[in-house]
């Protein structure tokens, strides 16, 4: 278990680290880098609303204001070795992620 600050300073380092450098010079990196601002900013709010979904309640991935990140992560990572995963964001538009982002938010997450 891992505390929710670390979660999401991790989180906050990959995307500084990984996503904004390959939007370098675009209006996106802006809006990705003031989206992660604002939601680090916030991120009482939307852990409380998070642990409150039944699923994550059910399946037992936070315990108090710590966060399973090490079952998050091994099933995250299986399921990246079998492709990749697009999210297509509002705005900004479609962002794949493939095993080696799975691995390097962890390791920003974990300090490692």
């Amino acid at each position: 278990m891992v505390h929710k600050s670390k979660v999401l300073n991790g989180i906050a380092a990959y995307i500084d680290d990984e996503i904004l450098p390959k939007m370098a010079g675009s209006w996106k990196a802006w809006v990705i880098g003031s989206a992660a601002g604002i939601a680090i900013s916030r991120a009482d709010n939307i852990f409380t609303t998070a642990s409150n979904i039944p699923a994550v309640k059910a399946l037992g991935l936070i315990e108090g204001e710590n966060i399973d990140i090490d079952t998050i992560y091994s099933e995250l990572r299986r399921q990246a070795q079998k492709g990749t995963a697009t999210i297509d964001l509002p705005v900004i538009g479609p962002i794949t992620f493939n095993l080696g982002d799975v691995e390097s938010m962890y390791r920003h997450i974990m300090g490692v």
